[in-house]
């Protein structure tokens, strides 16, 4: 019996220094993960300031960008607004050479034939015993014709001469007329006014002319034309339009 008491204070005795040794072995092992996890702290924290290091910068980054581009467009709008006053300009030039119009423009003055022409030209004969119709042609060539207006009184005088050609085909048949004619405005009187020439008093060419173009030097009068024209042995009974082209001498 008093043996197995003493082992059991043996027992207990070397139970006891175990746990004192096992309490002493406990308490560096904390400070170590202790130490560890301020470590771990204080590398997160230094990764933060880098990270707010590099914030910064690229904000910083972002402001140039936004100078640059703001610069650049400030340039681009005004290098807009310049070219808009040069396209001001040429619009100024182009009123300018607007007075070259022809709402200031004369009839008085000295003008030449350029050329005397019918247009839709249609005439009617007889040939070989048959009644036939047909399409012609009238030109002129050889202008030498000048026609003067003046004003107080409103006299017209023309004088000169010019060839007409004239040119159709009846069943086949070509033929063409070369005459030669007398200026197409000759003396007499004139009035104008809501685009009409109206000449009076002359021996051949009393009428009323449209004026479908009037500058500082061109005069265009058109009439409807209706005449009975001798070529070679045909009468022709021929109509159409009469344009009478006039340049300023």
């Amino acid at each position: 019996m008093k043996k197995n008491t003493f082992r059991l204070n043996l027992f207990l005795i070397f139970f006891g220094l175990l746990i004192l040794s096992c309490s002493d072995s406990i308490e560096p092992l904390d400070d170590t993960i202790g130490q560890n996890e301020e470590e771990v702290v204080n590398e997160e924290n230094s990764a933060d300031d880098a990270n707010d290091g590099d914030n910064s910068d690229d904000g910083n980054g972002g402001d140039d960008t936004n100078n640059d581009s703001g610069d650049s467009n400030g340039n681009d709008g005004n290098d807009d607004s310049n070219s808009g006053d040069d396209t001001s300009n040429d619009d100024t030039s182009g009123d300018d050479s607007s007075n070259d119009g022809s709402t200031d423009a004369t009839i008085v003055g000295n003008w030449r034939l350029v050329s005397a022409t019918i247009n839709d030209g249609q005439a009617s004969t007889v040939f070989n015993g048959l009644p036939v119709s047909f399409p012609f042609t009238s030109t002129s060539q050889d202008e030498n014709v000048d026609i003067i207006f003046q004003e107080n009184p409103n006299v017209i005088s023309g004088m000169g001469q010019y060839t007409n050609i004239i040119q159709f085909t009846i069943i086949g048949n070509d033929f063409s007329e070369e005459t030669t004619f007398d200026s197409p405005l000759t003396d007499g009187n004139w009035e104008m006014g809501n685009n009409e020439l109206t000449i009076s008093g002359s021996s051949q060419a009393n009428g009323t002319f449209e004026i479908t173009e009037l500058t500082s030097n061109t005069l265009i009068l058109q009439t409807d034309f209706e005449q009975t024209v001798p070529v070679d042995d045909l009468e022709l009974d021929a109509t159409g339009v009469l344009v009478i082209e006039l340049a300023r001498n």
